[in-house]
């Protein structure tokens, strides 16, 4: 039963592996997926020395561009603003930034730890295979592997926490971002953003 248990145990931590890999895409798009978990599926996003960039092609090109000072470029083309809106742009800027340096982050912790349960399950059925004949060896393998998953699921814990404070960010943002359209015209022109 104890091996029936460890293979169970083994086949849940590769299954998370493979979840986990799925972060390995590359870095525009992972930023897709972030935008299309906000039904912008047809939006790209980059940045280019503190400007963020949301472009779209969809039938025609069109391309938002805004600054870290707080601009505001839709097709190239400045749109004049005033005070009020440069300093929500400004600030929608800044935490659009901040909010995708911590989405990386928490790929990155979400890659490693799903390294970290590749490795336990590996090394754990290499155990067991290699040391079926003794009982007292794979309750020592059972120990180890415990002790493993408990640190496996604290940090998993911790970048669940994180998470649940990435998805209060972007629900300000989602709001800010909401401002921002309702007070510039030239936004609530164009139909995707």
């Amino acid at each position: 039963m104890k091996i029936y248990s460890l293979i169970i145990l083994i086949a849940v931590m590769l299954f998370s592996v493979v979840e986990a890999a799925d972060l390995n895409s590359t870095s525009k798009d992972r930023h897709k997926h972030f935008l299309e978990c906000y039904d912008i599926d047809d939006v790209d996003y980059s940045e280019k020395d503190g400007t963020v960039i949301f472009s779209r092609y969809n039938g025609s090109y069109s391309k938002v561009a805004i600054t870290e000072s707080g601009k505001l470029f839709i097709d190239d083309q400045e749109i004049g603003l005033n005070q009020d809106e440069k300093k929500l742009l400004k600030e929608f800027s800044r935490k659009f930034r901040e909010l995708m340096v911590s989405v990386e982050k928490l790929e990155l912790k979400a890659k490693k730890l799903g390294r970290i349960g590749t490795e336990t399950g590996l090394n754990a059925a290499l155990n067991v295979l290699s040391r079926l004949e003794s009982e007292e060896d794979l309750e020592e393998i059972e120990d180890e592997i415990n002790k493993k998953v408990e640190q496996i699921e604290e940090e998993a814990e911790e970048i669940e926490e994180e998470a649940e404070k990435i998805e209060e960010s972007a629900e300000e943002l989602d709001d800010l971002h909401d401002e921002i359209v309702e007070r510039i015209p030239a936004l609530r022109e164009l139909d995707w953003y």
